[in-house]
């Protein structure tokens, strides 16, 4: 499988899990942490992938359902996942803040299932 495929299928399992567990998703697309760059509270998921997918790492801010998406310039949000692009594909979700890691129990898995499958460039 073409590591790009694997990449969009983890990621597209990932929007799909948090969406499903009630939050919202802000998107911070290689410019930091600047608000104003972000694309902030979407249940989108065409947008959140098409904005997570336009570079070669994001954030992921898992935002509540309700409520303000920025406090005093700074994100609200109950917890973060790094995607990098570009590598084995499998490995797109470099890192995650641990308080998350329930919802990412079922990408995980597939994160997994895929690694034993040797990508085509």
């Amino acid at each position: 499988m073409e590591r790009q495929t694997i990449e969009k299928k983890i990621v597209s399992k990932l929007v799909d899990d948090i969406l499903a567990g009630g939050y919202r998703i802000a998107v911070s697309l290689e410019r930091g942490y600047d608000v104003d760059e972000m694309l902030l509270g979407s249940t989108d998921k065409n947008k959140i992938m098409d904005e997570a997918l336009g570079g070669d790492d994001c954030h992921l801010f898992i935002q509540p359902a309700n409520g303000p998406t920025v406090v005093d310039g700074s994100v609200i949000s109950k917890g973060w996942v790094y995607l990098v692009f570009g590598n084995d594909g499998w490995d797109v979700i470099s890192d995650y803040s641990m308080k998350i890691e329930p919802l990412l129990e079922n990408v995980n898995k597939l994160a997994d299932k895929l690694s034993e499958q040797e990508p085509t460039q």
